[in-house]
């Protein structure tokens, strides 16, 4: 039988987290491996409250998440200036076609 324990990791300069230990007998554990069982963390806590007040944003995450926001904030004025030009490119190619049937109508005239 399988053994799942649910702990609370305390690592030095890191938040508490919630983990699960898993106590396999030897036999199961190969039978499951071979056959193709896939290896798989799962995170569970024993409550919502022991997670609350468990955490703070370190400077580092409070910086990548700063980069993450310029970062979608760049992409989306990309993404903007994507749009205008292909709009630009649409209108581009109705006026080219527009003049090759000028260009089709004097040909026909000049025939």
């Amino acid at each position: 039988p399988d053994m799942l324990m649910n702990i609370t990791l305390n690592v030095e300069g890191c938040m508490p987290m919630p983990a699960e230990i898993q106590v396999h007998h030897e036999e199961i554990l190969e039978l499951k491996e071979s056959r193709d069982h896939l290896l798989y963390e799962i995170y569970r806590a024993e409550s919502i409250n022991s997670l609350k007040g468990s955490g703070q944003a370190s400077n580092n995450t409070k910086n990548i998440k700063k980069v993450l926001e310029e970062k979608d904030k760049a992409l989306e004025e990309k993404d903007k200036t994507l749009e205008e030009n292909a709009t630009a490119l649409e209108e581009k190619d109705k006026a080219l076609e527009a003049k090759g049937r000028e260009i089709e109508k004097l040909k026909q005239k000049l025939l």
